[in-house]
C-alpha cells in the first residue's frame, strides 16, 4: 500500500516530467533535422506519465487510511486451519471460515520490533449462531507449544457470516521479540469466523477500540474511545446461557432433564383395560407376543 508521503513525492516527479516533455515538445527543431510537426501533447512519455498519475490518484483514498497502532496479522495467513472465503467486509479481503469443529486451530506469529506496554490482544470475528467461545493461547516464542494455558473468549452472535465484531484480552507488558497466538474451536458448532488479530498498547482508561469499517481491504480510521471501560471478553457460561435464552435460543444445561409438555392424566383411566392400546411383538416374521 502506498503511503501518502510517497504519493506526494511521486506526483511531483511525474508533474515535472510532464512539464519538461511539453516544454521540449514546443521547441523548434534544429536546422539540420527534418521538420516534423507534432503537438506538444503527442509524446508517448507524456501519455505514460498521465496514466501513472491517474493510477496514483485512484490509490490516494486507500493510502490516506490511518495506520493503526501495534502489530497486526491476518488469520488467513496463519498456519493449520486457514481455509478462507472472500469478503469485501473482511480485512485483507478474506476471512477464515468453517472454524466450527473441535480441534480446529489457527496460529499466528507476531514480531515486535519494539516493546508494547500494557498490550491488548484484539481479534475480529463473526458468528451467526448462539454465543460460544474460542480457546485462546498466547506467549513468547515461535512455536504453538510455546504458548501458555488457554483463555476462553466469548464469541457472541454478530448477526451474519460477514458481520464482524471485536473481542479483546489484556496480555501484559510485551518486550521486543517474537510471540505466538493460537486460537482454537472448542466444540462442534462453536467458535466463529476469524478475520484479523492485533497487539496494541492499551490506553490509560482501557476504552480504545479498533475501527470496524473496511474499505479496499483495509480497516478505515483510527478507532474510537468508548464511553466506559472496554467490556471483558472472557467467556462466562452463565452469562452465555442467559444471553442465548434472551435471543430465543434456549439450550439445555448439561445434566438437565429433557422437558416436554405437561400431561394431566387420571391414574384410574390409565389402568382401565378398555383404554389400553393393542400391540404385537414380531420376531423374524413370527408374532410372539400380543396384548
Amino acid at each position: 500500500m502506498f503511503k501518502l508521503k510517497n504519493i506526494l513525492i511521486t506526483t511531483f516527479a511525474l508533474a515535472k516530467m510532464i512539464y519538461i516533455d511539453i516544454f521540449y515538445g514546443m521547441l523548434p527543431p534544429e536546422e539540420n533535422s527534418p521538420r516534423i510537426l507534432r503537438s506538444p501533447f503527442s509524446s508517448p512519455a507524456l501519455f505514460s506519465s498521465l496514466i501513472l498519475l491517474s493510477l496514483i490518484v485512484l490509490a490516494l483514498p486507500a493510502s490516506s487510511q490511518a495506520q493503526l497502532p501495534g502489530v497486526w496479522a491476518e488469520f488467513e495467513s496463519g498456519q493449520w486451519h486457514n481455509a478462507s472465503k472472500d469478503s469485501d467486509r473482511a480485512s485483507g479481503g478474506r476471512f477464515v471460515s468453517w472454524f466450527d469443529q473441535p480441534e480446529r486451530s489457527n496460529y499466528l506469529v507476531f514480531t515486535l520490533e519494539e516493546p508494547i506496554p500494557s498490550a491488548v490482544l484484539f481479534i475480529r470475528y463473526s458468528r451467526p449462531g448462539a454465543t460460544s467461545f474460542l480457546n485462546v493461547k498466547f506467549g513468547p516464542g515461535t512455536k504453538p507449544e510455546d504458548t501458555r494455558s488457554p483463555d476462553r473468549l466469548a464469541t457472541q452472535p454478530t448477526g451474519a457470516e460477514t458481520s464482524f465484531q471485536w473481542i479483546s484480552q489484556p496480555v501484559g507488558n510485551l518486550s521486543k521479540g517474537t510471540y505466538v497466538l493460537v486460537v482454537g474451536c472448542p466444540e462442534a458448532g462453536g467458535g466463529g469466523n476469524l478475520d484479523v488479530a492485533g497487539l496494541v498498547p492499551d490506553d490509560k482508561d482501557s476504552r480504545w477500540m479498533p475501527p470496524n469499517e473496511v474499505e479496499n481491504g483495509a480497516l478505515v480510521g483510527t478507532g474510537a474511545l468508548l464511553n466506559e471501560t472496554r467490556p471483558s471478553s472472557v467467556y462466562d457460561p452463565k452469562k452465555a446461557l442467559a444471553a442465548n435464552q434472551t435471543q430465543g435460543d434456549k439450550p439445555r444445561s448439561p445434566g438437565a432433564p429433557l422437558k416436554g409438555p405437561t400431561i394431566t392424566q387420571n391414574p384410574e383411566e390409565i389402568k382401565d383395560p378398555a383404554r389400553k392400546l393393542n400391540y404385537t411383538t414380531t420376531w423374524f416374521g413370527n408374532d410372539i407376543v400380543t396384548g
